[in-house]
């Protein structure tokens, strides 16, 4: 019984070697047609070696090299249902390959799903930066948000760039202040995409980026302003706060970009930063209002005729950068009030240089305030000089 064991045993073993070879001898046929000029027979040795299985990876590697896309795309999705043994030879290919086999590739290994994700994982801190880079465009199909944190700091910065497109697909806001941290980087690649990802985070990326607005080295606050005004309208309330920052460039900067943002709700805080004790936090804030434009006529206006002597001469000055659209406004001031409104109403109508006001001040020329009467004079000479007295 035993020999008629052992004689079974061994003529399993010889049917299975020879199925094998059977097998072997099949693929070698089928993988000297990806040698052919002909695509359609490369495409459909490809799309045969996909339906044998993982004893075909290894020309199924090579269809990926193909130089016709229909043939690279069909190994790709042949590998990318070969499971484990595929994993291996596709993240090999990122050490030699050109973009478009490397994103093939990438479609092949996220098609695999999750038994793909471990070894990518150990790729992205390969010795060889190219194969962390196709580790890192392969991961954007996995949650990898650890890997792509600490590839914000690799050395190479393709790698860097990577890793901000892994934070910004996967949304993971633990990775905000380390792109934030790239808007200094020495490749503009690097920072543009950096300012890309961070304008993407929106609000949440506001209180970083208000944060590098202290900061020493004057780019960095640029950029980092830049991305504050990409934001718009969810960054007014935060800048706003930040008018009250104790460090003068955080409150230069604030003031700037809720000029470029244009936020109406943000006029009351840049009126107020017209007193700050910084000099250029008055002038940003100033230019901000300019910017706002018509909105904060009336709001200064009022201060005009309500404020301290020093909040009046700063209301002045935003009312004169202001310019023509607070003319309307002005004139009707010269018409009653006060006398110190009517005269100050006069000074900024001439110093914009407003043609629409002469009437109004030809009018002040009789008033009974001297020095109403005074800069109501002056005013006229100086819309005179500009050409602009009818």
């Amino acid at each position: 019984m035993g020999l008629w064991n052992r004689l079974g045993r061994r003529k399993g073993e010889e049917t299975d070697a020879s199925i094998d070879a059977e097998e072997d001898a099949r693929i070698a046929g089928i993988a000297e047609s990806l040698e052919s000029e002909d695509i359609v027979t490369r495409w459909r040795a490809v799309r045969a070696l996909g339906e044998i299985g993982e004893a075909a990876v290894l020309p199924l590697m090579k269809g990926l090299g193909d130089e016709d896309w229909c043939v690279r795309r069909e190994a790709a999705v042949a590998l990318g249902r070969m499971g484990p043994a595929a994993i291996p030879h596709l993240i090999g290919t990122f050490s030699h390959a050109d973009d478009t086999m490397r994103q093939d590739a990438v479609r092949a290994l996220r098609s695999l799903g999750s038994p793909a994700a471990d070894a990518l994982k150990e790729a992205a801190h390969y010795g060889d930066a190219a194969v962390r880079r196709g580790a890192l465009e392969a991961l954007g199909g996995f949650p990898a948000g650890d890997t792509f944190l600490e590839a914000l700091a690799d050395e190479d910065p393709g790698v860097r760039r990577c890793a901000i497109a892994g934070v910004r697909s996967s949304r993971d806001e633990r990775g905000i202040k380390g792109v934030v941290a790239l808007l200094r980087d020495p490749d503009e690649q690097v920072r543009a995409l950096a300012a890309d990802a961070l304008a993407a985070f929106g609000e949440t990326a506001v209180p970083s980026c208000i944060e590098a607005l202290g900061d020493d080295e004057e780019d960095f606050r640029r950029r980092s302003a830049a991305v504050l005004a990409r934001i718009g309208v969810p960054a007014v309330s935060p800048l706003s706060a930040a008018l009250g920052d104790e460090r003068p460039p955080v409150r230069r900067w604030a003031a700037r970009v809720l000029g470029e943002i244009r936020a109406g709700e943000a006029i009351a805080p840049l009126i107020e930063a017209l007193a700050d004790p910084d000099r250029e936090v008055r002038w940003h804030a100033g230019g901000a209002l300019a910017s706002i434009g018509a909105p904060v006529v009336a709001p200064l206006i009022e201060t005009l005729g309500n404020g301290d002597e020093a909040a009046r001469h700063r209301a002045m000055e935003a009312l004169w950068r202001v310019g023509g659209v607070a003319a309307p406004a002005l004139i009707d001031l010269t018409g009653g009030g006060d006398a110190e409104s009517r005269r100050r109403s006069a000074i900024v109508l001439g110093e914009i240089g407003a043609p629409g006001a002469t009437e109004a001040l030809q009018a002040l020329l009789q008033d009974a305030d001297r020095d109403v009467r005074r800069e109501a004079f002056e005013a006229l000479e100086a819309i005179k000089a500009r050409g602009n007295l009818a």
